[in-house]
């Protein structure tokens, strides 16, 4: 195992959730089938600042999800899009990324 893969998962994380557990067992997947390291870390949405984005820097792909539609916190993940949009166009990082 060469490669060290490190995956930003932006939502609200729920272990009841099906999809959310899914996820996790995609990428363990993934790292089997092409003999990768992938390590994740779920970023909750109340936690994304302008501030905070900058952090997402360190990770290697962010993988942003809302989960359930009918969730009262959809909100705060469609707002906390926006900040990173907003946050990576002005700081760069979106140019910096590709």
């Amino acid at each position: 195992m060469h490669i060290q893969l490190r995956i930003g998962l932006i939502g609200d994380f729920y272990k009841e959730k099906l999809s959310q557990a899914k996820i996790d067992q995609c990428l363990d997947d993934i790292a089997n089938n092409f003999d990768i390291g992938i390590s994740r870390q779920w970023i909750s949405t109340a936690s994304i600042t302008s501030e905070s984005v900058r952090e997402f820097g360190a990770f290697n792909g962010l993988w942003a999800g809302p989960g359930d539609l009918l969730n009262p916190f959809i909100c705060n993940f469609i707002k906390s899009c926006m900040k990173l949009y907003t946050s990576s166009r002005s700081s760069g990082l979106a140019e910096a990324l590709r």
